[in-house]
């Protein structure tokens, strides 16, 4: 007999500069249904790729500054250019588990690599700061590693236009530069994974790699282990065969940071959320700083 368990709502905050997030949230959510998410659009300042480190880190640590203060148990940095640009730097001093995209997509990579060479389409800022080679390196210095500027693919998305006649060209010129040179591709933009099937298409003998599946099985397994914060027993949680999961107590949130005609839609089709976008003005929030870090201690 199948028992049902009220269960302890795990709050989570994940951020992105527009609706690629929702492409990291939407794996997450399937394998930890206990999720209850604060997602932040940071439509204000998309794309990131547009801002310097200097200028991207200040407006992190707001976004963390609100996270902080909604008394989330864990932040999801859901952007390639945050995670490989910033969250090195905050994660030392991390109030709660900081979890980024980079990493996950690279040890993904690895796993489905011949050797023949591992590529990492991204937005401009991304690719030039070599995050993928030095961290790919680091695990093997052997294999090649091209990472490839898209600048254009991020507006498409956020457009909607997913499927045009330029888009699917776009995605082919950007992939002819490293066509044959690899044999892995790492999605190295939240909003990459809309693309999935042109960038297949552009590359059909090539293993095409979205880092959201990584990272929701290395969240799932932090979790398991008590790295991040539980209210009851994990395996009891994770064993959805003899749980039924009470939907209703959770209660996910939508913030954008600039109106946007299209956040509630893409979370609807993309995450199945009817909610409403609340707008926060980041100019009202001060950064966050080390001296405020908070204990974090994990369960023993």
């Amino acid at each position: 007999m199948t028992r049902v368990a009220k269960l302890e709502i795990m709050k989570i905050g994940a951020f992105d500069s527009g609706v690629g997030g929702f492409t990291v949230l939407k794996p997450l959510l399937k394998q930890m249904p206990n999720l209850s998410v604060v997602y932040l659009a940071d439509t204000a300042h998309v794309p990131y790729s547009g801002k310097t480190p200097e200028e991207l880190e200040i407006i992190i640590r707001k976004i963390l500054k609100f996270f902080l203060e909604k008394k989330v148990e864990a932040v999801i940095f859901a952007c390639n250019t945050s995670s490989a640009l910033v969250l090195p730097k905050v994660r030392p001093y991390s109030f709660v588990p900081f979890y980024g995209v980079v990493g996950p997509g690279i040890k993904s990579a690895l796993k489905a690599t011949q050797g023949k060479g591992i590529g990492a389409a991204a937005n401009e800022v991304t690719a030039k700061s070599g995050i993928f080679k030095k961290m790919i390196h680091e695990k093997d210095p052997a294999i090649p590693v091209f990472e490839q500027s898209c600048p254009e693919l991020v507006s498409l998305v956020e457009k909607g236009d997913l499927s045009s006649s330029r888009t699917v060209s776009a995605v082919r010129e950007y992939m002819k530069p490293i066509r044959g040179k690899i044999d892995a591709l790492i999605l190295g933009c939240t909003h990459f994974p809309f693309l999935k099937k042109q960038f297949e298409d552009s590359l059909p003998d090539c293993a095409v790699i979205d880092p959201a599946n990584s990272l929701a099985e290395e969240f799932a397994e932090d979790f398991k282990n008590k790295k991040v914060y539980h209210g009851i027993d994990s395996r009891q949680k994770l064993n959805k065969g003899n749980i039924v999961f009470n939907e209703a107590v959770k209660n996910h949130e939508l913030f954008v940071t600039k109106q946007s005609p299209h956040i509630e839609e893409w979370a609807e089709k993309v995450l199945g959320w009817k909610v409403k976008a609340e707008l926060l003005d980041l100019k009202f929030i001060r950064p966050w700083t080390p001296e405020e870090v908070v204990s974090c201690e994990t369960p023993s």
